[in-house]
């Protein structure tokens, strides 16, 4: 489990890293989108992988914490969706709240596998 904490956190830095060194070479906005969806992506990858695990660390109320408030986030998502013909208007709210949380969430799913491996 060290090795795959290893590899996990190796994995998000890389991610960020690279991507932030693409984009600065680039200059193309939508890179930085890609950004957040690469990360999102190998963080939530990364949360699925453990829940799945025998050796799980989803006893961690850190990491039960970041699975609901990802759950919430997902349901209000496709609530969302289901009415966007209805209030057009909060559709745009629910994407800039998530163009603010998300990288919250992010260095917070970093810190977490920080913890984890140093336990």
């Amino acid at each position: 489990m060290k090795l795959f904490k290893r590899i996990d956190l190796g994995g998000q830095v890389l991610t960020v890293v690279a991507g932030l060194l693409y984009i600065s070479f680039q200059k193309e906005e939508a890179n930085f989108i890609n950004l957040y969806f690469i990360t999102g992506g190998w963080q939530l990858s990364s949360y699925f992988i453990h829940l799945f695990l025998e050796s799980s660390w989803l006893s961690s109320k850190d990491r039960r914490a970041y699975g609901k408030i990802v759950f919430w986030l997902l349901i209000t998502g496709l609530l969302l969706y289901l009415l966007i013909s209805i209030v057009y208007g909060l559709v745009f709210l629910y994407l800039f709240t998530l163009l603010i949380i998300t990288p919250v969430l992010a260095i917070w799913y970093f810190i977490i596998g920080v913890n984890e491996w140093n336990y």
